[in-house]
């Protein structure tokens, strides 16, 4: 099991938050203060996702833009595919926690690097 924590620039706030992650050989789960996501096997082997703003979008997507943190798309794929290969045992813990670093990493710097100028004021 890997549980961590990482920072990521929250531009609605204007400051870091600490996103607490927890990766174990049959989910991930991922949460913001008193907001969660969690992705899972379910009975047939497939992968689902619980949790903020279920039903709409992707939990943990819904957790992030509540703060105007915008990751591709491609986040949840990822997160996904690194839930399998860590359960199958394809990854170590070591490189599971350096995989999760680094996702967090880009989605810090994707948070930072919003469009200026006439966008300030969409952005908000």
């Amino acid at each position: 099991m890997i549980s961590s924590s990482f920072q990521v620039f929250s531009p609605r706030w204007g400051h870091e938050d600490a996103y607490s992650v927890r990766l174990t050989k049959s989910s991930f789960e991922v949460s913001l203060n008193t907001k969660h996501a969690k992705c899972e096997f379910d009975p047939s082997g497939e992968v689902v996702w619980t949790g903020h703003a279920e039903g709409v979008g992707n939990p943990m997507l819904n957790i992030m833009s509540d703060d105007f943190i915008y990751p591709p798309m491609v986040v949840p794929e990822a997160i996904e595919w690194l839930l399998r290969e860590y359960r199958d045992g394809h990854i170590s813990d070591d490189d599971a926690k350096v995989a999760l670093s680094d996702l967090f990493s880009w989605i810090d710097e994707t948070a930072r690097a919003k469009p200026t100028g006439v966008w300030a004021s969409y952005w908000g």
